[in-house]
C-alpha cells in the first residue's frame, strides 16, 4: 500500500516506549495504529448516532443536500432555510 505519511504529535516518551514494546512484540508501530484506528472506528458504528451521522454526511458528501433540523427534509445546502415551514422557501419549486 503506498500512502503518504501522517504525522502525529506525541510525546518523545510515549513514542519511544511504543516503539520499544512494538519491536518486541515483532510487530510495527503502523501495524498498531491502524489496528487502532479500525478497532476504533468499529466501536463507534456501534452507536446509531455515529452511524446517523456518518450517514448525513454521506448524503450531504453526495447530493450537497443537508438535513434540515427543523423539518428532518433534505434541502440544497445552499438554499438552507432557517424553516422549510415558510410557504416562500417552497414558492421556487
Amino acid at each position: 500500500m503506498n500512502t503518504p505519511q501522517t504525522m502525529i504529535r506525541v510525546e518523545p516518551d510515549v513514542k519511544n516506549a511504543f516503539r520499544d514494546y512494538c519491536r518486541a512484540s515483532g510487530t510495527t508501530m503502523t501495524a498498531v495504529l491502524i489496528d487502532f484506528m479500525k478497532n476504533y472506528i468499529g466501536d463507534g458504528i456501534k452507536e446509531r448516532s455515529v452511524i446517523e451521522k456518518l450517514a448525513s454526511l454521506e448524503r450531504t458528501r453526495q447530493t450537497g443536500l443537508v438535513l434540515d433540523a427543523s423539518s428532518g427534509a433534505w434541502v440544497p445546502q445552499h438554499q438552507k432555510p432557517s424553516s422549510v415551514d415558510d410557504e416562500s422557501y417552497w414558492k421556487g419549486w
